[in-house]
């Protein structure tokens, strides 16, 4: 329950500079791309704080869904973040059937809506994007 009431402000203080600097590099995103997509990744963490214990959420966009792999390869970093986040770790899972896949989406809709996530800015660098409802991605506990 707490790590709901502080996950914003510990999102906010996440340093995601090395993991911008790998999507410019090996996604050869454009660094002003890395900064949008990183502001939308920062809205995703905040509907996985929001989300019920045991639910699925899919990224909101594939662009999304990179950028989280390649935090997630910094192994020890994204542990320590998840700690600092959730208070946990939180797994991905790959390769969803149609049918969780769609439930995720259903999901990450309505925890998106019911916190107004678009809306929440967490730096200066981040902007709307455009979203998507497909993937076969996504976050749980």
């Amino acid at each position: 329950m707490l790590e709901k009431l502080f996950a914003k402000r510990h999102i906010e203080k996440l340093e995601l500079g090395s993991v911008r600097a790998k999507a410019v590099e090996k996604l050869d995103w454009s660094q002003d791309q890395a900064a949008r997509v990183e502001g939308d990744y920062k809205r995703f963490l905040y509907a996985l704080a929001h989300r019920r214990e045991g639910e699925v959420l899919s990224p909101p966009s594939q662009e999304v869904d990179e950028f989280w792999h390649q935090h997630i390869l910094d192994t020890r970093r994204y542990r320590e973040d998840c700690d600092r986040v959730f208070g946990h770790y939180i797994d991905h899972t790959p390769g969803l059937d149609a049918e969780r896949q769609r439930k995720a989406d259903e999901r990450r809709r309505q925890v998106y809506a019911q916190y107004n996530i678009d809306n929440i800015s967490f730096d200066s660098s981040d902007s709307c994007s455009s979203r998507h409802d497909g993937g076969s991605d996504a976050w749980s506990p």
